[in-house]
């Protein structure tokens, strides 16, 4: 089976030079730095990892986003960036995953090839904000069955465990599971930046601006 297609677009040349080695899942087939750079050049790949500049740069950083998305590409965020406003923000703007560089490099790599491949990838925080919300009774998009896989996502569960729990086969239990992260990313979506900030007890900082206008 062919590896999935990915490409990097990250300002800093170490990383573009080392993503290559160090992600043997993907077949890295470009490395770019800026998002107008791989535009330009008209690069399809599976996922687009895209590097997020925090804190100065981040404005131009969601503006890169929103460009790739509008161009069809599946992008999913790599950045220090840890705030949880900023995380849904990404994901509302279009992102179908955000990463922590921080995270380490196995399970940042398993989910730039779950994106490649359709899925989602959510920060911890944000999953358990999340959560929070639709044990009060909120995320009215989601069916019981969607419920129970926040619920076991938000608490850390395996992929063997959310389909012992779902009694559904491993493959059975992925697709749930990314049907699921789909209608999250649309209530994200859809969300205006007051409501998501109440809902989610989110604090915009001075980041308000950030989040997608419709």
């Amino acid at each position: 089976m062919p590896k999935p297609t990915a490409v990097i677009v990250d300002g800093a040349t170490v990383i573009r030079t080392a993503f290559p080695g160090l992600l043997p899942r993907l077949d890295v087939c470009g490395a770019f730095q800026t998002a107008d750079a791989l535009l330009e050049a008209h690069l399809p790949a599976d996922v687009v990892v895209l590097e997020l500049p925090w804190p100065v740069q981040l404005r131009a950083g969601m503006a890169a986003l929103r460009d790739l998305v509008a161009a069809r590409y599946t992008v999913c965020v790599y950045s220090q960036e840890d705030r949880p406003f900023v995380h849904a923000a990404c994901l509302a703007s279009g992102a179908a995953g955000v990463v922590s560089k921080s995270a380490p490099l196995p399970l940042a790599q398993a989910a730039f090839v779950e994106v490649a491949g359709g899925g989602s990838e959510f920060p911890a925080e944000l999953l358990v904000r999340l959560q929070r919300l639709s044990e009060r009774g909120g995320l009215g998009v989601l069916s019981p069955r969607e419920r129970q896989i926040l619920a076991a996502r938000a608490h850390g569960l395996p992929l063997p465990a959310i389909a012992a729990l779902l009694g559904e086969p491993e493959a059975g239990a992925v697709e749930e599971c990314r049907a699921t992260g789909r209608v999250l990313r649309e209530f994200l979506s859809c969300a205006s930046q007051e409501m998501v900030s109440r809902l989610l007890a989110l604090d915009p900082e001075d980041l308000a601006d950030i989040w997608p206008t419709r």
